[in-house]
């Protein structure tokens, strides 16, 4: 069940409204996050708190990924990027960072651009918990 106080429940339902006032500026910041991070061709990269996608979208424009799995808690959010994705490398679901839907080395790398600004202040500890888990074959 997600926390009340998660974006999710808070009243962040309508993606056109976000990604016209924070899409602008995750467009901006994604390429930036990657080159930092590092990302190597092939990498199987999850996305966490995709959000309308820009992350995963600016993720193979870096590097010739082999997949791109977004999660947000948003339904709303997630339907927004999946209806703008053209990628068939990039995928989007609703999923919990807190409990991750996904079997052991399912990705190489992880990236989350703004997720950390909605959690409660125990999620970034369960969420680091999950991305440093066998689900990585290597450290995210």
């Amino acid at each position: 069940m997600p926390d009340p106080k998660t974006a999710a429940v808070a009243g962040f339902q309508n993606a056109e409204a976000y990604e016209r006032v924070m899409g602008r500026w995750s467009q901006r910041l994604a390429p930036l996050l990657i080159r930092f991070g590092g990302l190597s061709d092939r990498d199987r990269v999850l996305d966490v708190g995709c959000g309308t996608g820009s992350m995963a979208f600016a993720l193979p424009e870096i590097a010739n990924v082999a997949t791109v799995t977004g999660i947000d808690l948003t339904e709303p959010f997630v339907a927004f990027a999946r209806a703008r994705n053209t990628d068939p490398r990039i995928g989007f679901q609703s999923a919990d960072a807190r409990i991750l839907p996904f079997e052991d080395n399912s990705f190489d790398r992880a990236f989350s651009l703004k997720l950390s600004g909605s959690c409660n202040p125990t999620t970034p500890k369960t969420m680091l918990s999950n991305l440093t888990s066998s689900r990585f074959p290597r450290p995210a």
